[in-house]
């Protein structure tokens, strides 16, 4: 856990010293979701260009191989915060990752969604574009 909160902390580090805001959090609870992480993470990160958007991934307690994707995937990208929790169930999950972000903006993702290309871009855009309070 350590070298994950050290990997978040480098990461905001290097957003801030680069002039980035966080637009927007992901906040994505993981409860033994090991066939579906990796299409979820990859349709984020794969597909969305932006550098103001973090992604959280609340690990529930997962048995399966859930956490070590996570841990592959938070080597990768600097704007993903992986927090380990007891399985507390996903209204838990949620609150902890609304708790570590730093987005003006929440979106809540569950671990077997895919997010169309560019959907990411185009939605910072259109909140940046309107000032909105919320989406």
């Amino acid at each position: 856990m350590d070298n994950l909160m050290a990997g978040r902390q480098a990461g905001r580090q290097a957003g801030r010293q680069a002039g980035r805001q966080t637009e927007v959090s992901l906040v994505i609870p993981v409860y033994n979701q090991e066939k579906y992480l990796s299409a979820c993470l990859d349709s984020i990160f794969r597909n969305n260009h932006s550098e103001s958007f973090e992604v959280i991934c609340v690990n529930d307690g997962s048995t399966d191989c859930s956490g070590d994707i996570l841990q592959r995937y938070v080597k990768k990208h600097h704007n993903l915060i992986v927090i380990e929790q007891s399985n507390q169930g996903v209204s838990a999950a949620r609150n902890h990752g609304i708790e570590a972000a730093h987005g003006r903006y929440i979106w809540f993702v569950d671990s077997d969604d895919l997010i169309r290309s560019g959907c990411l871009d185009k939605m910072i855009k259109i909140l940046r574009c309107n000032d909105a309070e919320s989406m």
